[in-house]
């Protein structure tokens, strides 16, 4: 494994005015279960162990270690639902007075109608709870839904946008959120969020979805 390297946000220092101080980390996995898993014993055909709980724990230790716990301002970003899972923990690990944000890109999964595609998914997760056994890193289902704040204006939620698919890429990240030349770059909206500038609710406004 490659040593952990830190560089800007995102390009020239010159084109990122809030952020030309900040690192940037990728933690890549491929365990399927977003750095949830905590199985004691290696699963009998593979011989692996799906650990990736304590993955995602050793890589944050090693990064508060390396200057992370010196910053001012984190944001602890992600493709899938293991945002969600980490971020009271990952929060945690840090002072009251630094702030901490976390954006969840692509982090639900809906029980949908569709009986073809509510079964697969019920197959899919169904497999990797019994393989990885995540219930460590999962909260109960109440206590999720306790833990969802109330409507506020000073927080919000960006729906969708085909252009900003990962936050970690930076590809686009000046351009536009949606495909109407009147909409605010992503680059924006997400400086309005995370410093509570101002409120941000925005829902992409094409008749129809570009992300089936």
């Amino acid at each position: 494994m490659n040593a952990s390297v830190f560089q800007h946000f995102f390009g020239a220092r010159s084109n990122d005015t809030y952020f030309y101080k900040w690192n940037r980390v990728i933690v890549r996995y491929c365990d399927g279960a977003s750095f949830a898993g905590d199985a004691d014993k290696p699963d009998p055909v593979t011989n692996l162990y799906y650990r990736g709980a304590r993955i995602f724990r050793a890589a944050v230790r090693d990064l508060m270690a390396r200057g992370m716990e010196d910053s001012s301002n984190v944001l602890l970003a992600g493709g899938s639902s293991g945002v969600m899972i980490h971020c009271d923990g990952f929060r945690r690990m840090f002072s009251a007075g630094v702030r901490v944000k976390c954006l969840a890109d692509s982090s639900l999964f809906l029980h949908v109608k569709d009986p073809v595609r509510a079964k697969f998914f019920d197959t899919v997760f169904g497999t990797m709870v019994g393989m990885q056994h995540p219930g460590g890193a999962l909260p109960t289902r109440r206590q999720t839904i306790a833990a969802l704040p109330p409507a506020s204006a000073r927080n919000g939620y960006i729906l969708t946008s085909i252009f900003q698919r990962s936050l970690a890429s930076g590809i686009g990240y000046k351009g536009p959120m949606f495909a109407d030349p009147k909409s605010k770059s992503f680059e924006s909206a997400f400086l309005d969020w995370y410093f509570d500038r101002a409120r941000v609710h925005l829902v992409d406004p094409a008749d129809k979805p570009f992300v089936p």
